[in-house]
């Protein structure tokens, strides 16, 4: 569990291959709650490892678990630092999904301030 809008959350794995080709990336993919509904964020990155971006904290709601997964692309067109949606073809499918619960923490930052709920760990 982690507490707050300020907790630094890094997320890293393992790499699946000694170097990654310039038109290579990981993909990230990040599901969590919102308003009842599941919603997406995707991040990618030739590191193995990301830091969560703070808008993810004001978006989570409900149990406020997210749950990740990574997998390899190949961008096939378009500028690496804009957005690859649509132009990718997929290397590695994702296969783990990991969770973790990024709770209010009684701070000011938006997504549900309070006390941080009871965390029981689950099988």
């Amino acid at each position: 569990m982690f507490l707050g809008r300020d907790a630094a959350i890094t997320l890293q794995w393992q790499s699946v291959k000694p170097s990654l080709q310039p038109d290579e990336y990981y993909l990230v993919i990040l599901a969590f709650p919102h308003n009842s509904a599941t919603w997406y964020d995707y991040q990618w990155t030739k590191n193995t490892s990301i830091v969560l971006p703070k808008y993810l904290f004001d978006n989570v709601t409900g149990d406020r678990i997210f749950r990740w997964t990574v997998g390899l692309i190949r961008l096939q067109a378009g500028e690496p630092t804009g957005d690859p949606t649509g132009r990718i073809t997929i290397l590695s499918n994702a296969n783990d999904i990991w969770q973790f619960q990024w709770a209010g923490g009684g701070d000011a930052g938006g997504g549900g301030g309070g006390p941080p709920p009871t965390w029981t760990p689950r099988p």
